[in-house]
């Protein structure tokens, strides 16, 4: 297996610089047991149960498989691939609960780390490949890494973009934050569409642009937000990803000895 690692200051200074005209890609769904995994799509968000994924260059060839970091969605790419050749096939998944992927049913947590991992190989399944090739960003990078040692056989390639290894967590932390993370998680259960908060489109850019401190300029953050958000009533927007991301009860799976 070829593992490179590319590293975090290099990456976002492609987010930040490069512009993005290349348009040839097609929006795929995966078929998936909640519903559907996503690529990219140029239609309005669609509230149903898909994977959604971004498809460049030619379906006649395997792609490399590309998963975006926590709460992003497959546009994060889109910088990257207007530097690539035009004819390499690159797929950019939505991962369940971000871009334009569904969310998993209420009342089940989110276990980013593991659902990944079935959900690359549901996708690697759906399509019958053999050998994959991966590439990804922060969270995305772990799922390859996880993947690539669960099916070492399965594995030609992996890129790392912004890490080096999976994330491993104190279990002197889990105790102290599972009680408040299950009933954050019962919370934003309870929540419906008509109490999630909306903002004008300026806004909202505003509010990505303020959470990613200066890493990342507004036209970055307009390009994520493509399929990172869509529009409701009052010519208002909501954020497209599953507010139940910020709560993951099963990260600690990945911890210390």
């Amino acid at each position: 297996m070829v593992y490179v690692n590319i590293p975090n200051k290099f990456y976002f200074r492609l987010r930040m610089e490069v512009s993005v005209s290349r348009p040839s890609f097609e929006e795929i769904q995966i078929p998936v047991p909640f519903g559907f995994v996503s690529g990219k799509n140029k239609n309005e968000y669609i509230f149903c149960l898909i994977c959604l994924g971004k498809w460049w260059g030619s379906k006649d060839k395997q792609p490399i498989i590309a998963i975006h970091g926590w709460q992003d969605n497959a546009g994060t790419f889109d910088p990257l691939i207007e530097l690539l050749p035009k004819d390499l096939s690159i797929l950019c998944i939505d991962l369940p609960g971000h871009g334009r992927s569904s969310h998993i049913p209420l009342g089940l947590p989110y276990y980013i780390f593991w659902d990944g991992l079935a959900i690359l190989r549901r996708i690697i399944k759906h399509y019958n490949w053999r050998k994959v090739s991966i590439m990804g960003h922060s969270l995305g990078a772990a799922i390859g890494f996880l993947y690539a040692a669960s099916y070492p056989d399965d594995t030609e390639m992996l890129i790392s973009i912004d890490t080096v290894a999976p994330v491993i967590f104190d279990p002197s932390e889990i105790v102290k934050n599972t009680g408040p993370n299950i009933d954050k998680l019962i919370y934003y259960d309870a929540l419906g569409l008509d109490k999630m908060p909306s903002y004008k489109y300026s806004d909202m850019i505003d509010l990505v642009v303020d959470g990613h401190h200066g890493t990342l300029t507004r036209k970055s953050c307009e390009i994520l937000m493509r399929r990172g958000m869509y529009r409701v009533k009052d010519n208002k927007y909501l954020f497209s990803r599953d507010i139940r991301l910020k709560v993951n009860i099963c990260i600690h799976l990945l911890y210390y000895k």
